[in-house]
């Protein structure tokens, strides 16, 4: 059986081990376990074109699913599911 994928958009909140994203409350209420943080990277650090940074995370959830995360001024996004 294949794991119900997130809904688009916002998750809701991220629990932070480290650092990293350890669990994350996704849009739809579920909650799901990170097993790996694949990547981690920065994006939008040019703050002279008014760009707003954000960090990405690849992860893997604790069911199967593959995630690229992004959390901006505070608020966490779903970017992707990879399969």
């Amino acid at each position: 059986m294949m794991p119900r994928p997130p809904a688009a958009g916002r998750v809701a909140r991220a629990a932070l081990r480290d650092g990293l994203p350890a669990r994350l409350q996704l849009g739809d209420g579920r909650v799901r376990d990170v097993v790996r943080v694949h990547d981690a990277w920065r994006v939008g650090n040019r703050w002279w074109r008014g760009e707003t940074p954000s960090r990405h995370y690849l992860l893997e959830l604790d069911d199967g699913l593959t995630l690229e995360v992004y959390e901006q001024a505070g608020a966490w996004h779903l970017e992707r599911m990879l399969d």
